[in-house]
């Protein structure tokens, strides 16, 4: 068993203390985007759980000042928000995608652009339920495009499994 070093043993609840107070301090002062992407961050580091308490206050105000969004928001705010509540088990309606849905029920062109709203989009259409069909579309829409821009894409996003 290796001891541990009492410096980096410091510096491991210092960085942890600090980790607290952006995700406390987070939900009044960054946008919902800010927020969302700490907590995706911390979730793919795999530290999560580290924040467990601060990560469900987070969701549960992004939940309930944010749950329909804003117009402003992007696709990519609005996917990684949707995925983030639906892990978490959040009743979140797949309806905050027809905004992205023109007049012949085709996603709209200008959405084939953005590969990380498309990964994130792709990620949480894994979280559909029966009956949501537009989620089904946006899989094969997301997963489509994605495919299209991987021999363009840098290597961490062309890494990412789109089976």
């Amino acid at each position: 068993m290796q001891k541990s070093d009492p410096e980096v043993e410091k510096r491991i609840e210092t960085l942890k203390e600090d980790v607290i107070k952006m995700l406390s301090n987070a939900a009044g002062k960054a946008t919902l985007e800010e927020l969302s992407t700490l907590i995706d961050a911390l979730q793919r580091l795999g530290v999560a759980y580290h924040f467990e308490y601060q990560i469900n206050q987070a969701l549960q105000s992004i939940y309930n000042n944010n749950i329909n969004g804003s117009d402003d928001d992007d696709l990519y705010t609005i996917a990684l928000r949707f995925r983030l509540l639906r892990q978490q088990g959040y009743s979140v309606s797949s309806d905050v995608f027809k905004k992205y849905v023109d007049d012949n029920g085709e996603f709209k062109a200008t959405l084939a652009n953005d590969a990380r709203a498309l990964l994130c989009l792709f990620e949480s259409s894994n979280l559909r339920k029966e009956g949501e069909d537009i989620l089904e579309q946006l899989q094969r829409f997301s997963t489509r495009q994605l495919k299209l821009m991987l021999p363009h894409l840098n290597s961490s996003f062309a890494e990412e499994d789109l089976s």
